[in-house]
């Protein structure tokens, strides 16, 4: 696979930064093809010294606006950042971004090409009969799947594939042409070469999917089943296909996640552990065809939803309770508004029933519980940053016991608790005995 634009190619990955995942998936190690430009105009004025204008202008990187040479659009989008493609030597040879692949077009007619995606593909514990690939609506949700170690290309340029572009899709997906337009092999670029897509000693009627792709009708990244308007062409333009052309897209599918897969992603996301959240996503659960999806008409578009206060509660735990490769980042605020949530959701109910309970035994102890409740909680901040330093520990040092002193805490409070419990039962028992 020939690559004349590597050096262009790589040297834009190094004038980049890794890419930022949203503060809830901070914890995850970004995939190091995944970058961003946070000075994009100083970093096309160190192209343009290097490298030819004529190779920036066939490269993709760069576009002639007003009759000057400028950095390309997709480079500058409103969500910003661009994964950079690698053959098997290592060779740099595209650069996916949201608006599509600046030298070969479609990124999901390309990106089984690169090295990481072959490699996520290959996943040898993959329940699906053929290899899973995301097709994302947001660069975020793409580098997020990417950096889970799964399969993700941008969906950019889905909704206006040509016949050749529709044929290669067929290929690669391993669908069947039912009509007078056959599969075939469509013309090879010259860095493709070595594509098994186009290999022609593979029978086209009989070739297997390379890959299955599901369309993501949500967000990972926001942790979201808002359907992204960009999906809707999407599957009416392939669902279009199957009509008019009589293509089978047997292994193309939408996930919309439901409630539940959604609350499922958020406490193995709470859990920090990105193999946990990749074994959940592997199977792709809640899937549809696209005529499912989109009959009887396409879903509504829903506004993402504000967090319940046990959620924010949870969120504010998390901040406060880092890993030990994770300090918290200004934790007065963090501290502030967990207390509240804690008075809003633990607290002020007992009160509050204290404050309705005719009998003083009554009243006593749920001002009593009310108080330990604010110091439980108090401590389960340091009680699961200890937890979770030991999990860590515990990877290298299987059998170590966790640290004691946290729980000490924990326990002599719930020791109070039994007392408490215990007392009111001896005084009811005594009421009951009178009686």
């Amino acid at each position: 696979m020939p690559i004349q634009f590597a050096p262009i190619y790589t040297r834009l990955a190094e004038l980049g930064e890794p890419y930022a995942l949203p503060a809830d998936w901070s914890w995850v190690g970004v995939d190091p093809d995944c970058r961003q430009l946070p000075e994009a105009v100083a970093a096309f004025r160190a192209l343009e010294k290097e490298f030819p204008a004529e190779d920036l202008l066939t490269s993709g990187v760069a576009r002639q606006a007003d009759g000057k040479l400028a950095l390309s659009p997709d480079l500058m989008a409103d969500e910003p950042g661009f994964i950079v493609l690698h053959n098997d030597a290592g060779d740099a040879f595209d650069v996916a971004t949201a608006g599509g692949c600046l030298y070969g077009g479609v990124p999901a007619l390309r990106m089984h090409l690169d090295r990481a995606t072959k490699q996520a593909l290959q996943a040898s514990d993959c329940p699906w009969m053929y290899d899973l690939m995301f097709g994302c609506f947001s660069m975020a949700d793409t580098v997020l799947l990417r950096s889970l170690g799964l399969a993700a290309a941008p969906a950019a340029m889905l909704d206006s594939l040509t016949l050749a572009g529709l044929q290669r899709l067929l290929w690669l997906v391993g669908g069947r042409a039912t009509k007078d337009i056959e599969k075939v092999q469509v013309g090879l670029r010259v860095d493709e070469l070595g594509d098994p897509a186009t290999a022609p000693n593979v029978d086209p009627h009989n070739k297997p999917p390379l890959f299955s792709l599901r369309l993501l009708a949500g967000s990972l990244a926001r942790c979201t089943a808002e359907v992204p308007e960009a999906l809707l062409p999407v599957a009416r333009g392939l669902a279009a296909a199957k009509v008019y052309l009589g293509f089978e897209w047997r292994t193309i599918g939408v996930w919309h996640p439901t409630e539940e897969d959604l609350a499922t992603i958020q406490y193995r996301r709470w859990l920090r552990s990105a193999e946990a959240v990749r074994r959940f996503l592997l199977p792709c659960p809640t899937r549809y065809p696209l005529e499912a999806f989109l009959a009887p008409g396409p879903p509504k578009l829903q506004k993402p939803a504000k967090p319940s206060p046990a959620e924010a509660y949870l969120q504010h735990l998390d901040r406060l309770a880092p890993p030990s490769r994770r300090n918290p980042t200004d934790p007065e605020p963090e501290r502030g508004r967990y207390d509240e949530l804690v008075d809003q959701l633990f607290v002020r109910p007992l009160v509050e029933r204290a404050m309705q309970a005719k009998d003083l035994e009554d009243r006593g102890l749920f001002i009593h519980l009310a108080t330990l409740a604010r110091l439980y909680h108090h401590i389960v901040p340091a009680v699961l940053a200890s937890e979770r330093r030991s999990c860590e520990e515990l990877r290298w040092n299987n059998g170590m016991p966790l640290p004691p002193e946290p729980f000490e805490q924990w326990k002599g409070l719930a020791n109070e608790m039994l007392k408490v419990i215990r007392h009111r039962a001896a005084i009811r028992k005594n009421t009951w005995g009178g009686r």
